[in-house]
């Protein structure tokens, strides 16, 4: 059971099945002394809108293991909940730990814009852009460029946003969130023409896309 709760809980994750997670971490007896088990079981209470015990699982994860940037992120997430600006002094925590990882700047630069401190989360989206390039991690890439284009559009800098999205097509062209942000680029940019088939195919694939529905209804 210890060996299979981690991964099927991330699978349970995945599919937005957080209580499903949760009774199965809870079923698993060192869950409160292991940190990779307490940092899921945080992640799930937090799906789950339960803030308070998410902060709890994750302070006990991170009491076990200081050094999990995992339990940090989870913490800072749940810490946000109430106040952002301690959020982010709990990821100075993970960017003190070698060697830096993407998933960190992602946390900092999406904190920052829940502050709409906009530039300081283009900037942190930046820094994991350029890790990921170095990490060759493609999916960390795409995540922080994605990063980039909301705080450029939350800028109004659609010439930026343009610029970033016409990469992540390239990363991802599949994507429905790229086709979303650079449909979002193209409308804000003044081109509401091409912005029409991408939302479009969006929806093809996908009727219950909310946002694409509602930016393809102002296009």
């Amino acid at each position: 059971l210890e060996r299979v709760a981690p991964p099927l809980a991330r699978a349970y994750l995945a599919g937005q099945r957080p209580a499903d997670a949760l009774a199965l971490l809870d079923s698993v007896p060192t869950v409160s002394t292991v940190a990779s088990l307490s940092t899921l079981r945080g992640t799930s209470l937090l799906a789950l809108n339960r803030a308070a015990e998410a902060r709890q699982a994750f302070e006990t994860a991170v009491g076990i293991d200081p050094k999990s940037v995992d339990a940090l992120l989870g913490l800072a997430s749940a810490v946000a909940v109430d106040d952002v600006a301690a959020a982010l002094t709990t990821t100075d925590r993970a960017l003190a730990l070698p060697p830096e990882a993407p998933p960190v700047r992602l946390t900092r630069g999406a904190l920052q814009m829940r502050a709409d401190r906009f530039a300081e989360a283009e900037v942190e989206f930046r820094i994991a852009a350029d890790l990921a390039r170095k990490q060759s991690n493609r999916a960390h890439l795409v995540a922080a460029l994605a990063g980039v284009t909301e705080s450029l559009l939350a800028r109004d800098n659609a010439g930026g946003a343009l610029e970033v999205t016409a990469q992540l097509l390239t990363l991802a062209p599949q994507s429905q969130v790229v086709r979303y942000l650079r449909a979002r680029a193209l409308f804000q940019g003044g081109k509401p023409g091409e912005a029409r088939p991408l939302l479009e195919q969006n929806l093809n694939a996908n009727a219950q896309d909310t946002n694409s529905r509602l930016l393809l209804g102002a296009v």
